[in-house]
């Protein structure tokens, strides 16, 4: 038959376990001596200005069970050193604006602990290499300088291969019109200017006709009234101005219907374009030509 357990012994048992919790207690709380050791610990980093190590010393001295003397002192420094080490925000982005995720931090070589009540990492003052680590990518690193209070700095990190580049020639950074187009415009544009130049030759060959006309008459008589040599100067000019207004119209002709043609069938991809212009002199006759590959 079963005995039944003994009250005494039940007693007895009961008062050991409270007596060996209270010695495991008293054992892990912090002495007069670790208080004192922890205050002066925290005095000598913040002079070595390691501010957060100074800061943890701070608040193992200020807990209830050190001297109250001690734990105002250390409770008052750790407020103030918190307030004193910098902190840095990273915005970690791939080179098309998208968050990236899953990245390693280290400082000065050193992994950074993850803090998920807050996204800033905290470093003491002065010159620091920030180093990211991404899946499948290489590590970024990032030198930045420190202030004391300086707290929740921004800083953009761009992680991955950079954004693809459009090749040249491909298509216009100005203007998204292919090669052939932007060609088309160039040659069209100088066409332009061929035929103002033209105009302004005409408009001198027909001051200078008129001027012949006005001293030898209708059909420029043989015998004409007034002085010679500027009759004879007007005539030579009136030529000279001819030709060249008529080469100047063909020329910027040419080169409008080239760049009209170069336009209406060029896409926004083409491989390329190009023309030149040669000079062309026959008998009684000059001007140029329009050669390429379009």
């Amino acid at each position: 038959m079963r005995r039944a357990p003994d009250p005494r012994s039940l007693a007895a048992a009961t008062l050991l376990l409270a007596l060996a919790s209270a010695s495991v207690a008293r054992a892990d709380a912090p002495t007069t001596s670790s208080c004192v050791s922890a205050n002066e610990r925290a005095i000598a980093l913040r002079y070595a200005n390691k501010l957060r190590a100074s800061e943890e010393a701070s608040l193992a001295c200020s807990v209830l069970a050190c001297p109250r003397d001690v734990r105002n002192v250390c409770s008052k420094r750790a407020a103030e050193l918190h307030a004193l080490v910098p902190t840095v925000v990273f915005e970690l982005k791939d080179a098309q604006g998208n968050d990236v995720t899953g990245v390693a931090v280290t400082i000065d070589g050193q992994p950074v602990a993850e803090r998920p009540e807050s996204p800033a990492i905290a470093a003491d003052p002065g010159e620091h290499t920030f180093t990211f680590t991404a899946p499948g990518q290489p590590a970024v690193e990032k030198r930045l300088v420190l202030s004391a209070g300086a707290l929740g700095r921004h800083e953009f990190v761009v992680l991955g291969p950079p954004k693809a580049v459009v090749p040249a020639g491909s298509e216009s950074a100005t203007t998204g019109l292919g090669t052939r187009k932007v060609a088309a415009l160039t040659v069209g544009g100088l066409g332009v200017v061929g035929v103002v130049v033209g105009s302004v030759f005409g408009a001198l060959t027909y001051s200078s006709w008129s001027s012949v006309g006005s001293a030898c008459g209708p059909g420029g008589a043989s015998r004409c009234s007034g002085n010679p040599t500027a009759v004879d100067a007007d005539r030579s000019g009136a030529v000279t101005d001819g030709a060249a207004s008529t080469v100047a119209f063909v020329v910027g002709g040419a080169l409008i219907a080239t760049g009209v043609v170069l336009f209406l069938t060029g896409g926004h991809r083409d491989t390329g374009a190009s023309a030149a212009i040669v000079p062309s002199v026959g008998p009684g006759q000059a001007g140029l030509v329009v050669q390429g590959a379009f």
